[in-house]
């Protein structure tokens, strides 16, 4: 939270302002000011749908800490302009790193599940299997397509969304690193909780 405090908003470049999660919530907050707000209908915040940073193996130790209170930080931004109390506890889907990248930290994917078992309303989508491009970092397009469809299939899920759940096939390349024919689709996982959810972070 220090950090967070201290730093302004990612705007594309690092000389103003570093911090992603204020990327966010000021885009949230400006959005509302100029166009959400005055919308006749009204508006509804569904959901924060959120992807882990693999740069955050470089700081592992610390990840269960800022994970939590990105999430928290968040949620409390968004409920500052909507004032709805669910806000305060709003679904945060997100997906894990792949055990091929070579940036996973089995410390981080660790932290995430502790995350997940003390904050409500927080869902992973389990990209451990998951193809990545010749940087050996970032999904394949077969692998990101299925994150996509999974985390619509969560939004359903949840009733959050109106419409019927797709079927989605788990990409061939999964099953032997590129070279199998893959197979069944695994759920969007939940480990057990105490008050609710599952998670992952970048501040």
């Amino acid at each position: 939270m220090e950090w967070i405090g201290r730093n302004k908003a990612y705007r594309g470049d690092v000389k103003v302002g570093k911090s992603l999660t204020k990327s966010l919530t000021d885009g949230f907050a400006e959005c509302v000011d100029t166009t959400l707000g005055g919308l006749r209908q009204g508006f509804d915040v569904k959901a924060i749908m959120w992807h882990q940073g693999e740069s955050d193996c470089k700081y592992s130790a610390h990840y269960y800490k800022n994970f939590k209170d990105m999430i928290n930080y968040m949620r409390a931004a968004i409920y500052a302009k909507t004032g709805r109390e669910k806000d305060k506890a709003l679904p945060f889907i997100f997906g894990t790193v792949s055990h091929k990248s070579r940036m996973y930290s089995r410390e981080v994917e660790e932290a995430q599940m502790r995350v997940a078992a003390e904050l409500p309303n927080v869902y992973y989508i389990d990209m451990s299997e998951a193809g990545l491009l010749p940087d050996v970092l970032h999904f394949d397009s077969a692998s990101t397509e299925y994150l996509g469809k999974m985390m619509y299939n969560k939004l359903v899920e949840l009733k959050l969304v109106e419409g019927a759940s797709i079927e989605v096939a788990k990409p061939a390349c999964w099953a032997d690193g590129g070279k199998g024919q893959g197979g069944a689709a695994p759920a969007a996982l939940k480990p057990k909780r105490r008050s609710g959810g599952a998670a992952g972070g970048k501040q």
